[in-house]
């Protein structure tokens, strides 16, 4: 008789464990699914807002309606930004300009937009951190991926980076933060 409630027992827990892995399958679909939705809709606005300066001759699954893959896109908003950043710090090209034109063209892409796009990332590993106490404020898709069953709970921010950071190490990334 012990045997029989014991298997009855054993079958309802694999059957309550079974039914918990399908949930939480199920959510990480569904969380899945907003990732891409939000990196899509973010690749499409920054695609729209970086010039065109790359264009693909194949024609894959996936490509940009500018006719980019993702690869393209980020470098041509590399190359933007590095162009934006010598137009402005060019002060021969400030005094040349009128002062009315410069202030009524807006970026076409800020790097709030950028920053947005790149911490979708799944591949990349990268933080957002404030300095100089070096708490995390933002991360990549691909480093909370990493960390999201960790002690430290669902999301890290707020946690010190230097709680990530081999000691041979910590060192020389405090001094780069004191620059």
């Amino acid at each position: 008789m012990h045997t029989t409630a014991y298997n009855i027992d054993t079958l309802e827990l694999k059957k309550h464990k079974d039914m918990r892995n399908a949930r939480k399958r199920e959510l990480q679909k569904e969380c899945k699914a907003r990732e891409r939705a939000l990196t899509t809709d973010l690749l499409s606005q920054l695609d729209h807002k970086v010039p065109t300066t790359r264009m693909s001759t194949d024609k894959h699954k996936g490509q940009l309606p500018s006719g980019r893959n993702r690869e393209q896109l980020l470098a041509d908003a590399v190359d933007h930004v590095r162009a934006l950043r010598r137009s402005h710090s060019a002060p021969s090209n400030q005094a040349l300009a009128p002062a009315a034109s410069r202030n009524d063209q807006p970026s076409s892409c800020t790097g709030e937009i950028l920053l947005d796009a790149m911490l979708t990332s799944h591949r990349e590993r990268m933080v957002v951190v404030e300095l100089p106490s070096w708490r995390i404020r933002r991360m990549s898709a691909g480093f909370e991926g990493e960390y999201r069953e960790s002690v430290f709970g669902t999301t890290m921010v707020g946690q010190s980076l230097m709680h990530f950071v081999d000691t041979d190490d910590a060192d020389r990334l405090r001094e780069y933060g004191r620059r």
